[in-house]
């Protein structure tokens, strides 16, 4: 059993290692619509970038603070002089800067790249439950050998542990498939409720995934 949750404690430190490892794909492109004209900004990540304005680009440079954004174009025009000073924040998917003429403008994220930390997430969570479905589906079937031989059974509160862990729907359908366990309402009522439970809260966690961005900010 130390195994398992060695191994389980070294699957939750790599989903966070890649998880933190992502942000260094940020900034990223954001685009919006200021004063019905079409603008992008693409900011790299050392420093430099381009805005461009209905398909015409042209170079900037770009520093950052936890709350300001400073853009500088290599030409003036009244819609960069807009961007130089900005405050903003990072809701979601959303760049929400506030010009220094008051105006809010929401830009939205272009370039995929602060999905990836929500994906890598959804991906260690499947890696997570995929673990301890097989591993719950193992436990089950050589349970059910050793109750044929007569052997000494693995104990009742391991199996639950599995299912509330994640393997709960694949657990259930393993004994129902060998009919081992089927008597025993807490394994044919609990793994079901586990199994429910843990879906609703994948749909929530998916429904709500731009609470999974961490606020690294732009720079």
């Amino acid at each position: 059993m130390k195994k398992v949750w060695t191994i389980a404690l070294m699957l939750v430190m790599v989903a966070m290692m890649l998880t933190s490892c992502s942000s260094i794909l940020l900034p990223g492109t954001w685009a919006a619509e200021m004063d019905d004209t079409d603008v992008q900004m693409n900011l790299f990540k050392d420093g430099t970038g381009e805005l461009v304005v209905d398909h015409e680009s042209t170079p900037c440079v770009w520093e950052s603070t936890d709350t300001t954004l400073k853009v500088v174009a290599q030409e003036s025009n009244d819609l960069y002089r807009e961007l130089e000073n900005t405050t903003y924040k990072i809701d979601g998917y959303t760049l929400v800067m506030t010009t220094v003429s008051g105006h809010v403008v929401d830009f939205k994220d272009m370039s995929m790249n602060r999905f990836f930390p929500i994906y890598i997430s959804m991906v260690a969570l499947a890696v997570w439950i995929g673990f301890f479905s097989v591993l719950g589906m193992i436990q089950t079937m050589q349970d059910k050998q050793k109750a044929c031989r007569r052997q000494h059974r693995i104990p009742e509160k391991r199996l639950l542990w599995f299912g509330a862990l994640g393997g709960a729907l694949v657990m259930w359908l393993t004994m129902m498939l060998v009919h081992h366990k089927t008597r025993y309402k807490k394994f044919m009522i609990g793994l079901p409720v586990m199994a429910l439970l843990q879906v609703i809260l994948i749909m929530v966690m998916w429904n709500n995934r731009e609470l999974f961005y961490f606020n690294w900010g732009i720079g």
